[in-house]
């Protein structure tokens, strides 16, 4: 009866082995900037749609520079306002895992930024301002728990492991 715990505990570990991604490094991030209240005018303002992080989206005109940098296991955004600032909302996936959490680590200035995760995609949103300044909120990032396939000779080990079971109940009995 022992052996058959046994074996039915290393089956849990692993079929169940798996985690969250603890570092974006060298991970393709798609972004989205767009302007107005939350986005609402729609469109892509980033010069490039697509990067490789550790990396930056950046935006510049007359009036301010947008920024979201991501670096192994944050993002930090970052409005530098000239002379005024249009609201703006942005949004970021990662093409080959969604996140799996966002929590806020640190923010300045307001009005501030709002932030939310749904089905894997980030959204920061901001309001604007007319006042010069910088702007900026770091966010801690984690992914979703990666799901798990196991190797085909881990999954054969188990079938002889679970014959040789059957066989054993069998002679005995």
């Amino acid at each position: 009866m022992r052996l058959i715990s046994l074996i039915a505990t290393l089956a849990l570990g692993i079929f169940a082995a798996g985690g969250a991604r603890a570092d974006w490094s060298g991970q393709t991030i798609n972004g989205t900037l767009a302007f107005g209240s939350n986005g609402s005018l729609g469109g892509n303002a980033w010069s490039s749609a697509t990067i490789v992080a550790p990396g930056s989206f950046t935006y510049s005109d007359p009036n301010n520079i947008d920024t979201a940098q991501f670096t192994g296991t944050t993002l930090t955004v970052t409005d530098q306002v000239n002379s005024g600032a249009n609201g703006f909302g942005m949004s970021f996936s990662d093409t080959s895992l969604p996140f799996g959490s966002i929590s806020l680590l640190s923010s300045a200035g307001s009005p501030a930024f709002t932030y939310a995760l749904s089905a894997g995609v980030i959204t920061v949103d901001w309001t604007g301002t007319a006042t010069a300044g910088t702007y900026s909120a770091s966010f801690s990032l984690t992914g979703a728990q990666a799901p798990t396939v196991p190797e085909p000779a881990s999954l054969a080990l188990l079938g002889v492991g679970l014959l040789g079971i059957g066989f054993i109940r069998r002679a005995r009995g």
